[in-house]
């Protein structure tokens, strides 16, 4: 993923996002046949784990709010989608807290217009979990025989929040950090 303004083609290095999340200053590749300017490189999704594909096209972990409306929209029309995405819940081990799970199933970007009760957080509106199927009674089926609790499915889901909200701002530290450091390797040349 670049993150180099491509306005300005006088510089000819980047930052660069690596497969393990990290934020690396490098060259730009140099254009080929195939390649051009307007090409842009694949977003990398904020999970570490693997892609699993269920009915209806979903590709896990969801990696956007639109997808996440879908999902909503799908498991409350279709009974085959929401039975195979509690399937895919309850794949979570028994040992792991369903806040460390969370990331196998929905991105980073996915979860950020949503926290559970859709407070407001300074100015910016955000949806209710809480109101969404997919967010509360899919995972009150998957878990319920675990013990889990609505009281605790919230305290759950909004570590997970929080966890996601930390990886986001981590994210934009380290590239912002990148480019003051890309910047005055460069002033000093």
């Amino acid at each position: 993923m670049f993150l180099a303004d491509n306005k300005s083609d006088e510089s000819n290095i980047c930052v660069v996002c690596t497969a393990e999340g990290e934020y690396k200053i490098q060259e730009k590749p140099a254009a080929t046949a195939r390649q051009t300017k307007a090409t842009k490189a694949p977003s990398k999704a904020s999970s570490p784990v693997r892609v699993v594909c269920i009915l209806g096209g979903f590709t896990f972990p969801i990696s956007d709010g639109d997808e996440v409306e879908r999902l909503e929209k799908s498991i409350s029309e279709r009974a085959d989608i929401r039975e195979e995405y509690v399937k895919l819940l309850k794949r979570k081990s028994k040992h792991i807290k369903l806040f460390q799970f969370m990331p196998s199933v929905f991105s980073d970007e996915a979860l950020e217009g949503y926290n559970f009760n859709g407070a407001n957080v300074l100015g910016r509106r955000k949806i209710a979990m809480k109101g969404y199927s997919i967010f509360s009674s899919c995972f009150m089926d998957a878990y319920e025989s675990e013990g889990l609790t609505m009281e605790e499915l919230a305290n759950q889901i909004t570590t997970a929040i929080k966890q996601t909200r930390n990886r986001m701002r981590q994210r934009t530290f380290r590239v912002k950090r990148s480019i003051e450091k890309m910047l005055k390797e460069k002033s000093e040349y």
